[in-house]
């Protein structure tokens, strides 16, 4: 009697467990639905697994060498917005066309080696995708592909693709970083438009073609200079590094201005840095030091060092030059301490006149008379008075070195001041600036211990 009972009892288990999952066909790891498409030789099997909104949609066969078995509604497609993870077998090589495009609720796929995807918009619009394992023998993506793929946040492309097709990863905006072989010869037409977390881009083919808004402002790139890629990034203004290790020493370095006058304040130019025709980023490709930027003597070099960081390495130095103030020769009737002229001395508050040479006596040099600036197109030409060889001037005309032309948008001079220098002699400079701009320029003569003070401003408006 208890053997028939446990018998009994185990019966009635295994009708209702049977009961059960046939009522309940979702139930944890249950196939749903499955089904073929077409016949051998070209047929595809596939299979739905899983819970509820938690699918599995598992593909194996063989695949197609055309469209003529697949159509935009397999048997699958009520499933469309349930469906999270899409599992491509070994030996299916083609599906005919077929797009998942559109499936919202996917958010991962593999691919299997040998494996050709349709090669436009395969997965357009899936919103929720991850993570994607590409085919490793995969020559290209095509164009649409991943465009509004929103939560794509890292991706590997096959070292076999040669081109990265129009919009291919348009509106991708999680995806952070992405590498591209030195086989891909070809960046399509807003390939990753709308990016706006891609912050590095390795693109190991310098000479690759990138087309019009390929590459986002938003995104550095990093890849070999001297090439087109470097030139697609100089001209739309996206930001470069070089893709190996580079020493700052090869770079050129130009200061906002040269020249100051001491007023005991530190002296600070604004850098800029270039490479090749690539203007580094402070704080991502080098940082900057001034020293000996308060003048203390003619001894010692203001400069500035330039420090390679990211893939800069090295440092380099540039100058500039501090000149020192000169007191005046006092009258031996007035009361006074310091007569030596060739002294240096503090700034005096109110703006000083500046002399040239201490050598007694000492000849105070007013700044160059009549300067004059005509705008033409894109030049100025400034002009001024030539001294004449008087007797009166021909100490002057000895101790004047050279003449030196400052031109700025600034007003004041204290942001984008740039200097040139001239010789004693001429007449006149001819400056190439930006159309559409307002200039305001003046100029000053230099000898071999100082400098004059400046002339009158010259205000300049670029057509």
């Amino acid at each position: 009697m208890k053997q028939i009972r446990q018998g009994l009892t185990v019966w009635v288990f295994t009708f209702f467990a049977v009961l059960f999952f046939s009522i309940c066909p979702l139930a944890a790891g249950s196939q749903i639905d499955s089904g073929r498409i077409g016949s051998d030789p070209e047929y595809i099997d596939w299979v739905l697994t899983g819970t509820d909104n938690n699918l599995t949609l598992d593909i194996s066969g063989t695949g197609f060498t055309s469209t003529t078995y697949i159509s935009a509604s397999p048997g699958w497609i009520s499933y469309k917005d349930r469906i999270k993870r899409l599992i491509i077998n070994e030996g299916v090589s083609f599906l005919g066309g077929l797009k998942f495009q559109g499936y919202t609720t996917l958010e991962s796929a593999i691919f299997p080696h040998g494996f050709r995807l349709s090669g436009i918009a395969d997965f357009n619009g899936c919103s929720s995708l991850k993570t994607v394992q590409l085919p490793s023998d995969m020559s290209f993506i095509g164009g649409l592909t991943f465009a509004g793929c929103t939560s794509l946040e890292n991706i590997v492309i096959p070292s076999g693709v040669t081109s990265i097709q129009d919009y291919s990863f348009e509106g991708c905006s999680a995806l952070r970083e992405i590498s591209l072989s030195g086989n891909v010869n070809l960046i399509g037409e807003d390939a990753f438009k709308g990016c706006t977390n891609l912050k590095k881009i390795y693109i190991q083919n310098g000479n690759a073609e990138v087309e019009l808004n390929a590459i986002s402002r938003n995104t550095r790139i990093y890849s070999h200079f001297g090439g087109s890629v470097e030139n697609y990034a100089n001209i739309y203004n996206v930001p470069f590094s070089p893709i190996d290790n580079t020493s700052i020493s090869g770079t050129s370095v130009m200061l906002s201005q040269t020249d100051y006058v001491q007023d005991g304040t530190e002296k600070k130019p604004a850098v800029t840095v270039k490479y090749s025709i690539t203007t580094l980023t402070e704080g991502v490709d080098y940082t900057c030091q001034y020293k000996n930027n308060v003048y203390q003597s003619s001894s010692a070099k203001p400069t500035v060092v330039i420090t390679g960081i990211g893939t800069y390495s090295g440092t380099k130095e540039t100058y500039f030059t501090i000149t020192a103030i000169t007191a005046p020769v006092v009258p031996s009737n007035q009361n006074t301490q310091n007569t030596d002229a060739s002294v240096p001395v503090a700034a005096p508050t109110s703006t000083p006149t500046v002399l040239l040479v201490s050598a007694d006596p000492i000849t105070i040099a007013k700044p160059p008379a009549s300067v004059r600036a005509k705008a033409k197109k894109n030049k100025v030409t400034v002009s001024w008075k030539k001294i004449k060889k008087t007797k009166k001037a021909k100490k002057l005309l000895t101790q004047i070195k050279g003449i030196q032309v400052q031109y700025s948008t600034d007003l004041n001079f204290e942001q984008d001041v740039v200097t040139k220098k001239t010789g004693k002699n001429k007449t006149r400079i001819i400056l190439k600036l930006k159309t559409k701009s307002t200039y305001y320029i003046r100029i000053r003569y230099v000898g071999s211990d100082g400098v004059s003070n400046w002339s009158k401003i010259k205000k300049v408006k670029m057509k």
